[in-house]
């Protein structure tokens, strides 16, 4: 599986790009919060719409530890085992470990 990373960018990505396209790339997506005001929240909530589980957005506010934020990468690496490809999108800092240590965390934690 290919694990494409994206730290604090998405270099032509968004939730309303994959939903325009009718994109079904898994992506897992950590953010700071829970909060559903921002443009990025809204295309996310629009793309799960459509696309119910493709997407999964995992808010440092909804998590104890980077423990819990790693438990919840290998769940979704397990129900993706079959995608040829997978898209990790980070933002946020939780436990003092910002976009890029997060990134490198998961990507170790397969």
């Amino acid at each position: 599986m290919n694990i494409v990373t994206f730290v604090n960018s998405w270099k032509g990505f968004s939730w309303a790009k994959q939903l325009e396209q009718k994109s079904t790339i898994p992506v897992f997506w950590t953010k700071d919060t829970t909060k559903n005001n921002d443009v990025m929240d809204k295309a996310f909530l629009a793309y799960d719409s459509s696309f119910p589980g493709v997407g999964v957005r995992l808010a440092y506010d909804e998590v104890d530890s980077v423990d819990d934020v790693i438990a919840q990468w290998k769940k979704f690496l397990s129900k993706n085992a079959k995608a040829s490809v997978v898209h990790l999108w980070v933002q946020g800092t939780i436990d003092g470990k910002g976009p890029a240590a997060m990134a490198s965390l998961l990507r170790s934690n397969k």
